[in-house]
């Protein structure tokens, strides 16, 4: 509006002086064709001395506004002179070269007669009626001024209305986001024209700002957390690696120091005894400790393989039991068993079924106390079968029971801790239960109040044709002949005596090839051979036998008896052809059981 208005009155200024100029100019053309009008006019008039007759001629001036006087000169003499009224000043006695007053024109026209000047005529006009024509043109000119300010003001008010405030309001939204970087203000919105559609792409701008912040902070705090994930799983590493290191030399302390007094041969029978027990006692701790850790891998990736069928729950609970009963004696601690219904049939993996209640029950019997007693019940409980193992030892804090099935937790993981383990058992426990579609489930009043773990088995409806295998008539090998093929000469001789002790006849060899050229000679009912072997490996020994030996010795009954614990292991040892995959060590009962379930039947006749 300001230089609106100031190039307004520039112009208006210009035009009113252009207006002046012109006007003056114009007066000055016109006064001074009058002049040489009234001169020719009056030619006679002076010459014959004829005053009446100029003044005639002098009156037809009246009708011009702007002439406000007339001098007429004879000579150098004031001949006549005719004034507009009486404010006009008089004509002057000689003719004069200017009339002093800008706002006069003065012109001078001689008065000739045959090329002799004989007068003079002057005429006096003024810029009177210029003046009036330039004031209406003012006043007018500052009318429509007046009005264009009024009409611009009102427009103006209405724009800032309509345009002006809105690109205001968005401009303190923003400035207000910048300062409190506060994402979640919008800017309002007063219409659906171009400021409303741009006010809501600022609004939308705001919000896609404020999802990438939240998100910017949501991957900033997951960073953080798995920072501090790395960090624990860093430092629970280190914790695992100590303990592990602990829990494996412990055992192997007592078995390599019993094992050099034994060499000593100075130890009397019962100390002998003891120290047979104490080995076998620390072999098998470690023995749990690496099943524990390969278990433990199967879960992580997936692999362990439960495989459910018919038994009895009364079978499940007493090899439990009694595999354990020698620990509970030796440390004082009673096992009470309460069997519902021992005929009760499951639907379940027995081994996995005994690998959780032997974790359940070596920790009952390891916080306990001489002589507190740990209870095992178990029975139908509607659709489930649950079993309860319940102890009086020391107890578990409640703020730590949320967290005792996970994996490498302890509740004292300290280097002072009173009980060893890593930590495994219990998270193993959870996978199996759950992979049986069960429970299992931890309580405590707390510290010094004993603890409880029940499980809880899913009982599905009982088919008309299912049963319970029956467990093997007899566990004696009189009269079958077994090739042991080991490449280890203590495992190998181990084995063979006891397979011996069992009454069978037993073919050794030290390796595959070793085996072939035994196996050229005779013929034996079963074979037990090691999968890792040098130069020839278990699975190809037994390839070689069911493809390029006789008929009658191909379909030969084969046990993978190897180191090699992995379920990928295990399913290639049945691939191969063996029908039974044990994992080392094995007990030899264990084995002779296995090896008198395999052999043809004709085989066990005397």
């Amino acid at each position: 509006m300001i230089i609106t208005a100031a190039a307004l009155l520039l112009a208006s200024a210009a035009l009113i002086g252009y207006d002046y100029i012109a006007a003056r100019r114009d007066l000055r053309a016109s006064t001074t064709t009058l002049a040489r009008i009234i001169a020719d006019e009056l030619t006679a008039a002076v010459s014959f001395n004829d005053h009446a007759a100029a003044i005639d001629t002098l009156n037809a001036l009246r009708a011009e506004p702007s002439v406000v006087g007339a001098c007429v000169y004879s000579g150098t003499n004031l001949f006549v002179e005719q004034l507009r009224d009486s404010s006009t000043a008089p004509c002057p006695p000689s003719p004069a070269r200017d009339s002093g007053d800008r706002n006069l024109e003065m012109i001078s026209t001689p008065i000739e007669l045959k090329g002799k000047e004989i007068g003079t005529v002057q005429l006096r006009a003024t810029m009177g009626p210029a003046y009036a024509h330039l004031r209406l043109e003012i006043v007018t000119i500052a009318v429509i001024l007046l009005l264009s300010a009024v009409f611009a003001l009102a427009l103006s008010a209405r724009l800032h209305k309509l345009i002006s405030e809105p690109i205001l309001s968005l401009a303190r939204t923003a400035r207000e986001v910048s300062k409190k970087k506060d994402y979640s203000l919008k800017a309002t919105k007063g219409s659906e024209d171009e400021l409303g559609t741009l006010v809501d792409s600022f609004n939308e701008m705001l919000e896609q700002i404020r999802e990438r912040e939240t998100k910017l902070e949501d991957r900033t705090k997951a960073l953080e957390r798995a920072n501090e994930e790395l960090q624990r799983a860093g430092k629970m590493k280190d914790e695992f690696l100590a303990t592990l290191s602990h829990e494996l030399r412990t055992p192997l302390t007592a078995i390599f120091g019993w094992s050099n007094l034994l060499q000593g041969g100075k130890l009397d029978r019962d100390k002998t005894e003891r120290a047979i027990d104490v080995i076998q006692r620390n072999a098998r701790s470690q023995m749990q400790l690496v099943d524990d850790l390969l278990n433990v891998s199967q879960i992580i990736t997936g692999k362990l393989k439960i495989r459910p069928q018919w038994t009895d729950a009364g079978t499940i609970i007493r090899t439990a039991v009694d595999s354990l009963q020698p620990a509970a004696v030796a440390k004082g601690v009673p096992v009470v068993t309460e069997i519902a219904n021992g005929a009760e049939p499951v639907f379940a993996d027995a081994e996995r079924i005994q690998q959780v209640l032997w974790n359940l029950l070596s920790n009952a019997i390891k916080f306990s106390e001489r002589g507190q007693e740990v209870q095992v019940e178990c029975g139908r409980v509607g659709a489930h079968f649950q079993i309860s193992i319940r102890d009086r030892g020391e107890g578990i804090d409640p703020e730590f029971i949320p967290y005792v099935f996970d994996r490498f937790t302890q509740a004292d993981a300290s280097a002072t801790r009173k009980h060893g383990g890593l930590g495994l058992g219990l998270a193993i426990v959870r996978h199996i239960v759950e992979s049986h579609g069960g429970t299992v489930m931890a309580y405590s009043r707390g510290k010094g109040q004993g603890a409880t773990f029940t499980v809880q088995l899913p009982v599905p409806a009982l088919q008309k044709d299912s049963g319970v295998p029956p467990e093997s008539a007899t566990a004696s090998l009189k009269g079958l002949k077994v090739m042991l093929v080991e490449d280890e000469f203590d495992t190998r001789e181990m084995v063979a005596v006891g397979l011996e002790q069992s009454g069978a006849t037993v073919l050794l060899a030290a390796s595959g090839r070793e085996a072939l050229r035994v196996l050229a000679r005779q013929t034996p009912d079963v074979l037990i051979s090691d999968i890792g072997m040098p130069e020839m490996d278990g699975y190809e020994l037994l390839e070689k036998i069911r493809s390029e030996y006789p008929p009658n010795m191909r379909p030969i009954p084969a046990v993978a008896l190897t180191a090699f614990a992995t379920e990928q292991e295990r399913e290639r040892s049945f691939e191969a052809g063996y029908q039974v995959h044990l994992v080392k060590p094995v007990t030899i009962s264990e084995l002779v059981r296995t090896v008198a379930s395999i052999a043809k039947p004709t085989a066990l006749l005397p």
